[in-house]
């Protein structure tokens, strides 16, 4: 189709943060999704790398300091109210300050992996899948 063009999707970085053998998660302050649970996660701005976004991300939504451990995996996926999304979820290890709800979350708390609530974006969930089964 020549003249038109279909927006870029917009990246989302995600964190998943595990200590014995749970996972935190926020709860959302904000709509969408308000009072959902999700991974600690959000919009990498531009310019940013990724790897970055998902340290920022985590710092303004629990208050911790994390370190990159691995990889993930990545998911593309359209959300009725965002679009076109690219979700980037990394292992990181707490390494610092205390956990706080901040920014946009309601609530932190870490969760038994078997026990895990609906999530508000099914990437999450897929991204803990892989974690766990891997």
């Amino acid at each position: 189709m020549a003249g038109r063009c279909r927006p870029l999707p917009l990246p989302v970085a995600s964190a998943i943060v595990v200590q014995n053998r749970e996972v935190l998660l926020v709860k959302r302050k904000f709509d969408p999704y308000k009072g959902m649970w999700c991974l600690p996660s959000g919009f990498a701005e531009t310019g940013e790398r990724i790897e970055a976004a998902t340290l920022r991300e985590l710092k303004e939504e629990t208050g911790i300091k994390g370190k990159i451990i691995d990889f993930i995996c990545a998911d593309s996926i359209y959300n009725k109210v965002y679009g076109d999304l690219i979700f980037i979820t990394y292992e990181v290890e707490w390494i610092g300050d205390d956990l706080k709800a901040g920014d946009d979350a309601a609530e932190v708390q870490f969760f038994p992996l078997q026990e895990i609530p609906p999530l508000a974006f099914e990437s999450n969930m897929k991204a803990v899948n892989r974690f766990i089964f891997s």
